[in-house]
């Protein structure tokens, strides 16, 4: 029996495999989704890269759709008329609510009988010939117009 060194045993018996060579469509593809990881690596960081606006918000809807789903030309005209017709409702609430105060106010400043007659125009959705009738309307008491043209002008500018 030889002796040997035992560090040469070792060395034998922990000899590594050798790796079977990748044919070469196989390396090409590999390189093609190496390249693609680096593309899509630099794109994230392109993104992140931006500032992202406050979530709940359209500005962040806004670069949700133009940043993650890309979106084309036609989305963003959409994306645009919604925003110009949620402007257009916040307004129109506002009007809304603006007309039913001065309803409630200009109604208070009535004697009953023409509170009654406004209360029948404005169910009947002819509140603003009513306002234009009473405008020149002279209240025997006051011996005034109920009106002046600028109140006039000051209820009538919402209620059309």
């Amino acid at each position: 029996m030889i002796n040997r060194p035992k560090s040469l045993n070792y060395q034998r018996t922990t000899k590594t495999a050798s790796i079977p060579r990748q044919s070469t469509w196989q390396s090409e593809d590999n390189k093609n989704q190496e390249e693609k990881l680096d593309q899509d690596k630099t794109d994230n960081e392109k993104v992140h890269a931006a500032v992202v606006p406050e979530k709940g918000t359209l500005a962040y809807c806004l670069y949700v759709q133009e940043h993650v789903y890309k979106i084309s030309d036609d989305g963003r005209r959409l994306v645009e008329l919604e925003r110009k017709m949620e402007q257009i409702l916040r307004r129109l609430k506002i009007l809304v609510a603006e007309k039913d105060r001065i309803s409630k106010s200009y109604s208070k400043n009535l004697n009953v009988k023409q509170r009654r007659v406004y209360k029948e125009a404005i169910a009947k959705g002819r509140h603003c010939a009513y306002l234009e009738a009473v405008s020149h309307y002279r209240d025997p008491s006051q011996q005034r117009p109920c009106m002046t043209s600028s109140e006039y002008n000051h209820y009538t500018r919402y209620l059309d």
